[in-house]
């Protein structure tokens, strides 16, 4: 419909018969029938945006995607005998390649097979034309419309079984070192009712690697959702949950909220990650937090060898149940801590010994850096702020290849090495980040195969994840905190955590956490050989935990340290952020009015980190309610107010 004399789209929620308005209706331009949401999917995101305290209309704006190609799945079976068809493979295999890989594809199978699945299996986007030369021939035949996949024939084992009744009265945690054995069979157990299941991990290339062994066990294509996808294809996946064509979707964060007919299952993998928490923009939630709280009768299920303290303390507290799974081959690998260089290096001496020897041994070698681009930080000299990237506030990175600053979250590119803030060309680099450390592996061992993975704009394709790189010849493999995640892999002689002090040194109440589930993980990632970490910081309890092997020390510290300085698990936090205006004094007096008669700890208001012209306040309070009710407070007196319930970082 026009707006403001320009076409603009809405989401319609609700039709009321009746309307007080006075004035002329606008005309409806045009309405798209998809994507669209059921009506269990709007009610759960509309619960998801009143627990959040984010506007509605921004929150189904930002689920729905904006198109669909939804197109009817052809299923097609051969019409001639094995002989035949094995002959007219033959034949066909000059002058019509693809019209061959179809038929051969039919052979592999002992049923039909649906356009979707050929596409999968043959690595082709388009076989449309193929497949109607082939029914137009009578090599094949179209089986009726049928918008659904079949329901495959499963028998649950009593394990999963179990389970999966346990997660509907209480969430479950998994517990151990490789968990998807674990997942298979309660996605398993699921599928063999009339029920729908959820697979998220933290990052793609851990849902491309899951989505496909699933797919392989089960037997029949599996769904993937994530950001990297375009909006058509999102969409798309999106329609056919929604239609019932889908009964089980792989995918990132925002997958949970995939419209599927009867969801059963919700599974959380390596639930301790931050990619969990939406927190680059509104609306601010956690996946962990809003499956928990917000839906009913389906098993919530999370995954992790290093749980977050939530997660962990929850399980102390009986309020989750914790199953363990996948019990380890071998013991633990080694662990040990070395000092890093002096004089500007990015390898300290004793790691690039391990390194030559490694390679030299024709082992494979993971190094983990946890900062991409050249170096760690940008900071300039004239403002004394840290280089931000001016249209979503993640910090920038250098890269060397074409001289650029780029933004690792939306891959913008500044060509001019001057500060976004002020201007300032006087900036001073800090810190080691995985480009400069794989410059400095290629000149350690020039005749190896080097290899990284990043997510930054026009850098390695980030799909293209750990294992494959491995198993297209790389035998150093240089990444951030993200290959930590996964099961080991073979022939792993070596890990090596590089800069893990910038975790342990900043500010964030999660420092410790994050620096041991950091290590921990890229231990876990070793079959044999040992693991080094780097850093000026060889007695802190994560890293000695790490070390003897003892998590049940860390998290015993980690708890206490929290309980003392009331942070989550122990207590609820909520950021405000607003913008300070001219007279940023009246703004912050009208938030300290609002907060002065509630029970809630405020911390600020302070200038903005890297938002400039922008106020911050931390609440904490011992209830959600509490701090719920605060931040309800100051939106009253603030309207435009930004609200973050239990951030992941402060």
């Amino acid at each position: 419909m026009p707006f403001r004399s320009k076409p603009a789209q809405g989401i319609v929620v609700a039709l009321p018969t009746e309307s007080d308005f006075v004035g002329e209706f606008e005309e409806i331009l045009d309405v798209f029938e998809a994507p669209a949401f059921t009506e269990a999917g709007l009610a759960f995101v509309s619960r998801v945006a009143d627990r959040c305290l984010a506007p509605l209309g921004l929150m189904l704006n930002r689920m729905l995607p904006r198109r669909a190609t939804v197109r009817r799945q052809r299923r097609v079976l051969l019409t001639r005998s094995l002989a035949e068809t094995s002959s007219a493979v033959e034949e066909l295999r000059r002058r019509a390649p693809l019209q061959a890989a179809i038929l051969e594809s039919l052979l592999r199978q002992d049923g039909p097979i649906d356009e979707r699945r050929l596409r999968e299996d043959l690595g082709k986007r388009q076989l449309r034309a193929p497949i109607g030369r082939l029914l137009e021939r009578g090599w094949i035949r179209e089986l009726s419309d049928d918008a659904s996949f079949p329901s495959p024939v499963l028998t649950p084992c009593l394990w999963a079984a179990d389970v999966l009744a346990r997660a509907r009265i209480r969430p479950v945690y998994l517990c151990g070192e490789d968990r998807r054995e674990g997942i298979a069979q309660l996605v398993e157990a699921t599928l063999a009712g009339p029920r729908c299941a959820i697979v998220l991990t933290p990052g793609i290339p851990l849902a491309e690697r899951l989505r496909d062994a699933l797919a392989e066990r089960l037997g029949f294509p599996i769904d993937l959702y994530h950001s990297g996808l375009s909006e058509g294809e999102r969409g798309t996946v999106w329609e056919r949950a929604r239609c019932g064509g889908s009964r089980i979707v792989v995918g990132t964060r925002s997958a949970l909220f995939i419209p599927l007919r009867d969801p059963g299952l919700v599974v959380v993998d390596e639930e301790q990650d931050r990619a969990y928490k939406q927190e680059d923009m509104l609306p601010y939630y956690h996946v962990r937090d809003v499956a928990t709280a917000l839906m009913e009768d389906v098993a919530i299920v999370f995954g992790s060898a290093a749980p977050s303290l939530e997660v962990f303390y929850a399980s102390r507290q009986g309020r989750m149940e914790r199953v363990p799974v996948g019990a380890r081959m071998r013991g633990p690998a080694p662990v040990r801590v070395i000092a890093p260089p002096k004089g500007g290096a990015s390898l300290a001496p004793a790691l690039c010994e391990a390194i030559r020897a490694a390679t030299a041994d024709v082992g494979r070698v993971l190094l983990a850096v946890t900062r991409q681009g050249y170096y760690r930080g940008i900071l300039c000299r004239t403002c004394g702020r840290s280089l931000r990237c001016p249209g979503c506030s993640a910090n920038l990175v250098y890269r060397t290849k074409g001289a650029t600053l780029v933004c690792r979250l939306c891959g913008r590119v500044l060509t001019e090495l001057a500060c976004p803030e002020c201007g300032g060309v006087s900036l001073r680099f800090v810190g080691v980040g995985a480009e400069r450390v794989e410059q400095a592996v290629r000149e350690l061992v020039p005749n190896a195969v080097v290899a990284r993975i990043s997510g930054t704009e026009g850098a390695d394709d980030p799909s293209r994840d750990l294992e494959r790189l491995y198993e297209e010849g790389a035998d150093v493999v240089i990444g951030t905190p993200m290959v930590s995640l996964g099961p080991s892999v073979r022939r792993l002689r070596l890990a090596a955590a590089i800069d893990v002090d910038a975790i342990l040194s900043s500010s964030d109440f999660r420092a410790a956490e994050r620096a041991y589930q950091f290590v921990h993980g890229l231990s876990r990632r070793l079959e044999e050989g040992e693991m080094i970490v780097q850093s000026r910081y060889p007695d802190h309890y994560a890293l000695r935990a790490v070390v003897s092997q003892t998590p049940e020390g860390f998290y015993a510290q980690e708890l206490e340290a929290r309980r003392e300085l009331r942070y989550p698990p122990f207590a609820h936090l909520a950021r405000l952020v607003y913008a300070a205006g001219r007279s940023p004094e009246t703004r912050d007096a009208r938030v300290g009015e609002a907060l002065r008669p509630l029970a809630v700890v405020v911390l600020g208001p302070v200038a903005h980190p890297w938002r400039r012209g922008h106020r911050m306040v931390l609440l904490k309070g011992d209830r959600r309610d509490l701090v719920r009710d605060a931040c309800v407070a100051v939106r009253a007196k603030l309207p435009n107010v930004e609200i973050d319930l239990d951030p992941s970082r402060v």
